[in-house]
């Protein structure tokens, strides 16, 4: 296996640039991460008047920018670093076992370290190495009741205008 050649560690810097630009970009929209996290979202003074599923929504949304800000950020370490390492001369070559790491790999995933080989090795922020992380991401159907006659099911179970069964105290 070559090395890579000028031109094409250029593209990949390019990407890791630009990649890198979104990133910054992502967090200086969005403040840093200590902010999101002790910022009161909606901005109320105290949380008795708002009803318990608008308080968990609140906190669902944290979460979930909390948790995006936290893979962004590991992403973007990942970045800066595979910037150092062009800039060192070691770009493309496996942290692992220095074997020179295949152009097509790079070009899928520009700010990887490792090798094939050894992407089940290098374990990120998360805890999670890079194929966990790539499987992670699939997108799986949504597991729905097999109910041909979901209403009819339903109307089993009764709705508000039902009468109540049982004696009513008045």
């Amino acid at each position: 296996m070559k090395r890579l050649t000028e031109s094409q560690i250029g593209k990949l810097k390019q990407r890791l640039t630009e990649e890198k630009q979104q990133l910054d970009n992502h967090f200086e929209i969005n403040g840093t991460t200590e902010e999101t996290l002790t910022a009161d979202s909606g901005g109320e003074l105290s949380a008795y008047d708002n009803h318990p599923a608008d308080i968990a929504t609140e906190t669902f949304e944290r979460e979930r920018d909390h948790a995006i800000d936290e893979s962004f950020g590991q992403k973007l370490q990942e970045v800066k670093a595979a910037l150092q390492r062009i800039d060192e001369g070691t770009y493309g070559v496996c942290e692992v076992c220095e074997n020179l790491i295949p152009y097509e790999r790079l070009e899928a995933l520009p700010w990887t370290a490792y090798c094939i080989e050894h992407a089940d090795t290098a374990v990120n922020g998360f805890g999670k190495t890079e194929t966990e992380t790539a499987v992670s991401y699939e997108m799986l159907p949504p597991v729905l009741p097999d109910d041909t006659d979901a209403l009819r099911t339903l109307e089993d179970y009764g709705s508000s205008d039902s009468p109540v069964p049982g004696p009513r105290e008045g």
